[in-house]
């Protein structure tokens, strides 16, 4: 899997926004201040520059390829963010088997999206087959047809969307740092209660030649929440394959949970945490652990600002290693949890641990395990031990030391 997955997921929903503005003939109605909001944060992040390993050893493929996976979903699926913003779907909505003649929407930066949109009243559906020619966004030029059919329904003489389908067929997204061609399908259907997104996706990325499978990729959230602020509080079940290089399972059921875990290749885990959620988007965390050898343990950390959907891409600056408790104390045989958590790095590269315990008394001391983000300390002597924590981003290293006081 290759950088350009990233950056590809990251224009998929960028484009798919404002693509499906341009095709829609701009905004409008009841989703034109939600809609942007869904995209903006995306728009100023930086993209990551750094190489991908396999699965088991990098963090941030798994992560953000997630987050991503997770917002194209309500991107392309949501009729709040999509098609309220169609006065041509509103119009095949409210008459009987209407068929409008295609129309040709100029793109923002050249190329057009030609739109053709059905009114079926016995299927009680809408649908608009957008077929894009050179459109050139921002991020990527778009080619190819999606396909987009709702189903109506209504209450209290009123019309909205229950459910809707948007169809991918050889769409196309290119720059100059990645090719991708997606087929498939995104699924939306809603209740009072709830709302859900369902993928079955093939992501080709024709630069490298690697694909992800999305499949029965399964998200309940509550109605008309945007999942970008929902801070893992969503169920999410379905597997993600990465050609030659193994699958995630997400099996997250506890909506009100937000944490994140996702299954991954040989027994590996990740796992996602929203911190600091009070203060909003604009306040909030994310937490990023990973279990890379199999062993039940957390040995790779990071925390990023929740607005930044991608590290920054560069290894220029040394990571900072923190120990909490500051001054532990404990009583011989007594363990003591001994914590790297606070540890950082300003360019929010995920840092391996390594713990040593040093001087006269180190024999008769143990830390378990010696490469968590956590270890028990546990001392058969009284004494004072110093214990030694060195955090390394992969280029540089930082050491920490704390003095252990055993009663």
């Amino acid at each position: 899997m290759s950088k350009e997955i990233h950056r590809s997921l990251r224009a998929v929903s960028i484009m798919a926004f404002s693509l499906m503005l341009a095709a829609c003939g701009g905004g409008g109605g009841g989703s034109k201040d939600k809609a942007p909001k869904a995209a903006s944060s995306n728009t100023l992040t930086p993209t990551p520059n750094t190489s991908l390993a396999t699965i088991h050893d990098n963090t941030y493929k798994i992560a953000y390829t997630t987050e991503n996976i997770i917002k194209f979903a309500q991107l392309w699926s949501d009729p709040l963010l999509a098609n309220r913003g169609s006065s041509n779907s509103n119009r095949a909505a409210t008459n009987r088997n209407v068929m409008t003649e295609p129309t040709a929407t100029d793109c923002p930066l050249g190329g057009t999206a030609r739109q053709h949109v059905s009114g079926n009243d016995s299927a009680r559906t809408v649908t608009r087959t957008i077929t894009y020619l050179d459109c050139q966004d921002a991020a990527a030029t778009a080619n190819g047809t999606v396909t987009i059919t709702s189903t109506l329904g209504q209450i209290n003489n009123k019309l909205y969307f229950p459910s809707q389908v948007a169809s991918f067929s050889d769409f196309n997204l290119a720059s100059d740092e990645e090719n991708l061609t997606l087929n498939g399908e995104t699924r939306y259907e809603t209740n009072t209660k709830d709302q859900t997104f369902t993928l079955n996706l093939s992501i080709h990325d024709n630069l490298s030649g690697q694909e992800v499978k999305a499949s029965d990729v399964r998200i309940t959230t509550p109605y008309a929440s945007l999942l970008v602020n929902q801070f893992y509080r969503f169920g999410i079940t379905g597997k993600m394959h990465f050609v030659n290089e193994g699958t995630l399972d997400f099996n997250k059921t506890d909506r009100t949970s937000t944490k994140l875990r996702i299954q991954g290749k040989n027994g590996t885990s990740l796992t996602l945490e929203a911190l600091n959620m009070d203060g909003g988007p604009e306040q909030a965390m994310r937490r990023i652990t990973a279990d890379t050898d199999s062993d039940g343990i957390a040995d790779r950390h990071t925390l990023i600002p929740w607005l930044l959907y991608y590290p920054k891409g560069e290894n220029t600056a040394s990571p900072v290693a923190v120990i909490t408790p500051a001054s532990p104390v404990t009583r011989i045989h007594t363990p003591i949890e001994l914590s790297g958590v606070n540890s950082t790095d300003e360019d929010y590269t995920p840092l391996s641990f390594r713990w040593t315990v040093s001087g006269p008394e180190a024999q008769h001391a143990t830390l378990t395990p010696s490469n968590g983000v956590s270890t028990q300390f546990r001392a058969e002597q009284s004494g004072t031990y110093e214990v030694l924590l060195t955090v390394s981003d992969g280029l540089y290293k930082h050491s920490e030391v704390v003095y252990v006081t055993v009663q």
